[in-house]
């Protein structure tokens, strides 16, 4: 997590984490390193931050050779179930209109119903936003191999022309100079035939 503050000095920067109900205390441990801060606005990171709301307290040291403390400022840090909520929100919106059911066969829709409602359940459970962007790239590669109607009918007309090929072919038998006609025929279907259908 990140803190954007304004200091009207150059300076270090120390901050603490505590519990959220954590009363301001008068000061804070400032005998490590610190952060520098230019005089205006600063965004610090906060390292080692839990998935739980807590309160960060802040203040700064100026590089006076007696440096000034500032008082300690109090930061109220969401908890990132709170922080990622708008994402979840997002996310499931965005599957839900992913695909439509109306272009689907009723065994798809089935199908695409689970997925949908079980991605909904892993993205809710999410802890971040990683998690959240892989189940739904994950979700979004399963509808996109179930087929629609259009898909579905195109397949099973291309599986028709070939059968009837197929059909041809195994009426000739046994091939004579008198099959002549019959051999090009079948011939002709079968380079008629689309490379998915062969």
């Amino acid at each position: 997590g990140t803190v954007t503050f304004t200091s009207n000095e150059y300076g270090t920067a120390y901050y603490q984490i505590a519990e959220t109900d954590e009363e301001i205390p008068d000061s804070i441990d400032m005998s490590g390193e610190g952060i520098d801060i230019e005089a205006g606005e600063n965004t610090i990171v906060i390292e080692n931050l839990s998935l739980d709301a807590c309160r960060v307290f802040l203040a700064v040291k100026d590089t006076d050779q007696e440096p000034h403390v500032s008082s300690v400022l109090a930061v109220d840090i969401s908890s990132m179930a709170e922080l990622i909520r708008p994402e979840k929100e997002a996310a499931i919106a965005e599957i839900e209109a992913y695909k439509s059911a109306d272009n689907y066969r009723d065994a798809e829709k089935e199908e695409l119903a689970k997925i949908i409602a079980n991605t909904k359940v892993l993205i809710q459970n999410a802890r971040t936003l990683d998690e959240i962007n892989e189940q739904l790239t994950d979700a979004k590669k399963a509808l996109d191999d179930l087929k629609t109607d259009e898909e579905l009918t195109a397949q099973e007309q291309r599986q028709q022309e070939a059968d009837q090929v197929k059909a041809l072919i195994n009426a000739l038998g046994k091939v004579t100079l008198e099959d002549k006609e019959k051999v090009t025929a079948a011939r002709s279907a079968y380079d008629a035939l689309s490379a998915e259908a062969k």
